[in-house]
C-alpha cells in the first residue's frame, strides 16, 4: 500500500475511533465486545492472538486474489473480478486513459506481486512467479504507456524483486530461483532506457507523462503532466544506478527534479500541481498532498533516506 494511501486511512480510523467512543450504537445487534476489539486492532493495540489473527486474515485474503489472477488472468496484465477475465491495453480506443495509463501488457499484476510473495513467506510462488515473468516478460507492445506507473509499478517491482533475490543476507530466504542470471535486474535496465526520449527529449527537461512501449519514442500530444508525474523518478533510477554501477540514471532523474525545484512559487515556495512541459508554466498552482502531488513529495523524502543508507560514492552522486 502507498504511504499516502496508508497515511490517509490511520487518519480516518483515528477518527472513527474517536467518533465511537464518544457516541456508542445503540443497535439491538451491535457486539460491544466484538467492537472493541476490532478498535484495538485499529489502534493498533493488539494482543498476540489478535496479531496472528489480522495477520492470517491478510494472508488469506492476498493468496485468494493472487491465485485468482493466476487461474484467471494472466498473462494478462489484471483480472477483471465482475467478468473474471484477464484484462490488458485498451487497443480499440488507445485514448482510454483510465485503464492505458497503467496496464501495458506488461505482467503488471504478476510483477507487482513479486515483493509480496517474498514477504509473506510464500518461497515457491515467489520464485513460479520469477520464472513466468523471465519466461513472459516482453516490452515491445503496441502500447502508450505513463511513465510514472512504468516507473513505480513495473520497474520497481523488477528492481526489488532483483534486490530480494541477490540479497546475501536472505532476510526473507532463499528465494534465489535455480539459474537466475540478473534476468529481473535486465528487464529493469531495458525499460529504463525505453523510458528516455520522454525524460531527455523535452524543451524544459521536465519530462512528457507518456511514451511508446515498443519503440521508446515519447508521446508529446499531450504536454500537461502533473507534479507526481513529472518527478517521482528518484527511488527507482537511483536503484537502478546503485546495481548497475552507472550514474546516469540517478542523475537523469534529480536533474529533472531540480528543474521542477526552479519552477516553484516566488512567492510560497510551494509547487503546482500540474505543469506544461513544453512551456514550463504552471498549469494549475493549486499545492496539496493529494493525488497527483504526493507521491513526489513522499519519495523525494524516502530518497533522502536511500542516500543516507548506501554508499552512494559508488555512482558518485554526492548530495
Amino acid at each position: 500500500m502507498r504511504f499516502g494511501n496508508l497515511l490517509g486511512l490511520t487518519i480516518i480510523n483515528l477518527f472513527w475511533i474517536d467518533f465511537h467512543y464518544a457516541y456508542p450504537s445503540t443497535s439491538k445487534n451491535s457486539n460491544p465486545t466484538n467492537s472493541r476489539r476490532w478498535l484495538n486492532l485499529l489502534n493498533m493495540d493488539m494482543s498476540s492472538s489478535d496479531k496472528k489473527l489480522l495477520a492470517n486474515s491478510i494472508y488469506d485474503m492476498f493468496s485468494f486474489a493472487y491465485d485468482s489472477y493466476l487461474k484467471y488472468g494472466f498473462p494478462y496484465d489484471e483480472l477483471n473480478p465482475i467478468d473474471c477475465v484477464g484484462r490488458g491495453y485498451d487497443h480499440e480506443n488507445p485514448d482510454n486513459i483510465n485503464v492505458n495509463d497503467v496496464l501495458g501488457d506488461y505482467l503488471l499484476t504478476l510483477i507487482d506481486s513479486l515483493d509480496t510473495l517474498a514477504i509473506m513467506g510464500k518461497t515457491e510462488d515467489f520464485r513460479n512467479a520469477v520464472s513466468l515473468v523471465i519466461k513472459h516478460l516482453s516490452f515491445n507492445q503496441k502500447t502508450r504507456v505513463q511513465v510514472f506507473e512504468a516507473t513505480i509499478r513495473v520497474l520497481g517491482g523488477l528492481l526489488s524483486a532483483h534486490i530480494i533475490i541477490t540479497d546475501p543476507t536472505e532476510s526473507f530466504g532463499r528465494l534465489r530461483p535455480p539459474g537466475y542470471d540478473d534476468e529481473l535486474l535486465n528487464h529493469a535496465h531495458n525499460l529504463a532506457n525505453r523510458m528516455l526520449n520522454a525524460l531527455y527529449d523535452t524543451p524544459t527537461g521536465i519530462p512528457y507523462p507518456r511514451f511508446h512501449l515498443d519503440s521508446g519514442l515519447k508521446d508529446n500530444t499531450t504536454t500537461e503532466n502533473c507534479l507526481a508525474g513529472a518527478g517521482s523518478l528518484l527511488l527507482e533510477f537511483g536503484s537502478l544506478s546503485a546495481l548497475l554501477n552507472d550514474s546516469s540514471y540517478a542523475s537523469i532523474a534529480r536533474r529533472i527534479v531540480l528543474n521542477l525545484w526552479k519552477k516553484r512559487s516566488s512567492v510560497s515556495g510551494l509547487f503546482g500541481s500540474t505543469i506544461d512541459v513544453d512551456s514550463g508554466e504552471w498549469i494549475n498552482r493549486m499545492s496539496g498532498l493529494g493525488a497527483g502531488q504526493d507521491s513526489f513529495l513522499n519519495i523525494y523524502i524516502r530518497h533522502i533516506f536511500y542516500l543516507v543508507i548506501i554508499n552512494w560514492d559508488k555512482c558518485s552522486m554526492r548530495h
